[in-house]
């Protein structure tokens, strides 16, 4: 008899999540999505449904999705009917899609053909979860639904907030440590000068690992170790800044940053500058304080490459296979005013994530990281933020200007001018010199004009820790790519990296 799969997707995750600009909708809408396409989860909730566990004969999660498997057709089309509506029920506007396949032996094409098959059914309809507009109530200003009863926000916001409450998921990360997790964005970021970084971070070349998975066995072991690496990671991120916090905190150009600057003196409690949003799967967002952000994705990188290392020792034969001796991954750091929208600053994350990937697939898909500081609001996607950067000043290419991001840990000499460490040591060599004088080179550097620049270094920037030669080698600029980044990430990494 052949098996039964139900693949239970959640659409326009994206939307969900991040269409309000409350951390607390957030988190909670983010809780939501990894309880309805958790395995075990689904399990202990079937009683809510009436339905019968035993019926569910196996199943794992894995890529933001659930995998369940039945004996029966009608069996599986019974569990779909009771789950999708207790979803709708449950979670107002979340939008369930439940797709029934009969499997016919060939694991990895039924796998592929499911998906093909979601695919077509998500293109061909977009079901309404929530009540219209009708144009006279009044409207949620998180959610931009009517209101409930009292008047005040939309059902499906109220969800999401009690969700917060109900989410304990990230707590043992914090036991004994003296801090918690805010779902108040303004309690994580630093009030002057305000910046806050958003940060998208998954797992490099994964479609070709999941591609090897022979069945549903491997399957979910593999899926057990990718959650495990994960939280293992978090959890030494999370190890190391509470470290950082407690031993004097964070030295940076213009301000320090430590422990009690997140203490909220009336609830008499210390936050964290960090916000946990998705972990899930291969996927980690999260947000931060905006000085923090990229120095968290560099130590979150490197932790995930230790844990695989430590981890793949005790893999089986099977798994060593697939996962092919190594694990990468890619981050994007948006790192924006405190008061932007959060859903644009998330899709220029995700935007910059994809620049990173692009590079790593250059050398084996290593490690990669890409970041954009703004100080103004983000009014549109990379792509045209990339293309008018300079537009008002020059005209052509900019040499002075890395569209590609930088590897991390990467000691191929080829890419030596995307190595992030050589970035770092390029900061330590400006911050030897007046702010000032750093800021007047950034000035040059977007009017792409080499001689200007190299005299002014020459005659102006000189002083008793700066030499000229730290970044001219005759009339040519060292580290050319590089320069505009190192500026503009020199208040906003560490000047003590501290690993």
């Amino acid at each position: 008899m052949s098996e039964v799969l139900v693949l239970v997707d959640i659409a326009a995750k994206q939307e969900y999540i991040f269409s309000s600009n409350k951390l607390k909708d957030m988190v909670g809408a983010s809780e939501i999505i990894a309880r309805a396409t958790d395995v075990e989860t689904i399990k202990e909730n079937c009683k809510e449904f009436d339905f019968d566990t035993s019926k569910i004969k196996d199943g794992f999660s894995g890529g933001g999705n659930a995998y369940l498997f039945f004996d029966e057709l009608e069996i599986a089309k019974e569990f779909i009917k009771k789950y999708s509506l207790h979803l709708l029920k449950t979670y107002p506007s979340l939008v369930p899609y439940l797709l029934p396949f009969k499997m016919s032996g060939e694991y990895q094409k039924d796998i592929a053909d499911a998906k093909d098959e979601l695919d077509k059914i998500r293109n061909s309809f977009y079901p309404l979860t929530h009540s219209l507009n009708i144009g006279f109530e009044r409207l949620c200003p998180s959610s931009n639904i009517g209101v409930d009863n009292e008047g005040k926000i939309s059902k499906a916001t109220d969800i999401k907030r009690k969700m917060v409450e109900k989410s304990k998921r990230f707590n043992k990360y914090l036991e004994g440590k003296g801090y918690e997790f805010s779902s108040e964005l303004d309690k994580i970021y630093i009030h002057n000068n305000a910046f806050i970084s958003v940060v998208h971070c998954d797992i490099n070349a994964l479609g070709q690992k999941v591609r090897k998975l022979k069945n549903k066995e491997e399957s979910k072991e593999f899926s057990k170790k990718i959650d495990l690496i994960m939280q293992e990671a978090f959890a030494k991120m999370i190890d190391k800044l509470v470290n950082h916090l407690d031993n004097g905190g964070f030295e940076f150009k213009d301000v320090k940053i430590t422990k009690d600057s997140f203490k909220d003196k009336k609830e008499n409690k210390y936050y964290l500058p960090i916000r946990p949003i998705i972990l899930n799967g291969d996927d980690f967002t999260f947000v931060s304080e905006g000085r923090l952000g990229v120095w968290l994705s560099k130590i979150f990188i490197k932790e995930l490459e230790n844990a695989f290392e430590e981890k793949n020792k005790n893999f089986n034969n099977e798994l060593k296979e697939i996962f092919g001796g190594s694990l990468y991954a890619s981050a994007g750091i948006a790192i924006c005013k405190a008061k932007t929208p959060f859903s644009r600053a998330y899709q220029l994350s995700e935007e910059l994530a994809s620049k990173a990937k692009a590079l790593a697939k250059e050398d084996e898909s290593k490690s990669s990281l890409a970041f954009l500081i703004l100080s103004n609001q983000v009014k549109s996607g990379l792509n045209y933020l990339e293309n008018t950067y300079t537009s008002e000043r020059t005209t052509g290419k900019n040499e002075f200007i890395n569209h590609k991001g930088y590897f991390i840990n990467n000691k191929n000499e080829k890419y030596k001018g995307y190595d992030f460490d050589e970035l770092l040591s390029l900061i330590k060599i400006l911050n030897k010199m007046a702010r000032s004088k750093m800021m007047k080179i950034r000035d040059l550097l977007f009017y792409n004009d080499e001689r200007s620049l190299t005299q002014y270094i020459e005659i102006y920037c000189e002083n008793d820790e700066f030499n000229a030669s730290d970044l001219l080698d005759g009339n040519e600029i060292k580290h050319k790519n590089m320069l505009l980044d190192a500026i503009e990430l020199s208040a906003f990494y560490p000047q003590k990296d501290g690993q």
